[in-house]
C-alpha cells in the first residue's frame, strides 16, 4: 500500500527505520494501516506520478540532525545548552 507520511518518524524498535515527512513508501498493508491509524500517513492517490521508496532512510541521518546522538532525549539536552550558552553568549555582547 502506497502512503505519504505527513511527518518524519522514526520507528521504536531495534532496527531504528525512518519515514521522512512528504515522503511516499509502499509499505505492506498492515503496517501501512498502522501509520494510518496514527494519523502519521496519508493514502497515497497520486503514486502513479511520485516517486516511491521502498524502504525508509537509514538511522544514521537521523543521528546526524540529532547531533550524533541516537538517544532524541539525550539529543535535545544537548542542543538545549547550547541554545542557552548560545544565547547567554549573544546577550552579554548586546550589553
Amino acid at each position: 500500500m502506497k502512503i505519504q507520511f505527513l511527518e518524519t518518524y522514526q520507528v521504536k524498535d531495534q532496527e531504528g527505520k525512518i519515514y521522512r515527512e512528504g515522503e511516499i513508501y509502499d509499505l505492506p498493508e498492515p503496517s501501512a494501516r498502522h501509520f494510518l491509524r496514527k494519523s502519521r500517513a496519508k493514502i497515497c492517490l497520486e503514486a502513479e506520478k511520485a516517486e516511491i521508496i521502498e524502504e525508509p532512510s537509514p538511522p544514521e541521518s537521523l543521528e546526524k540532525e540529532l547531533g550524533n546522538s541516537s538517544d532524541p532525549v539525550k539529543a535535545f539536552t544537548e542542543g538545549q545548552r547550547k541554545y542557552r550558552k548560545k544565547k547567554l553568549s549573544s546577550d552579554d555582547e548586546d550589553e
